[in-house]
């Protein structure tokens, strides 16, 4: 999970888009959240990893954040 996310936002930090002409830089703040180890039903993953996003925005931006069981 981590490690992907990672090469997901370093993918996206790297890349030139160029949309109509505009050359675009993005980079991404990804929470990451897992079964069983941060939540055990499918909408807390999904709060956890909202919460871990959050953090890591707030922290630095441009960023992989791992949840706090």
């Amino acid at each position: 999970g981590q490690i992907a996310a990672e090469r997901i936002r370093q993918i996206l930090s790297s890349t030139d888009f160029l949309i109509d002409g505009v050359h675009l830089k993005l980079t991404a703040s990804i929470g990451l959240a897992a079964f069983p180890e941060h939540a055990k039903t499918y909408r807390d993953i999904v709060k956890m990893a909202d919460a871990a996003m959050y953090c890591g925005k707030n922290a630095s931006r441009n960023v992989v954040y791992v949840a706090n069981s």
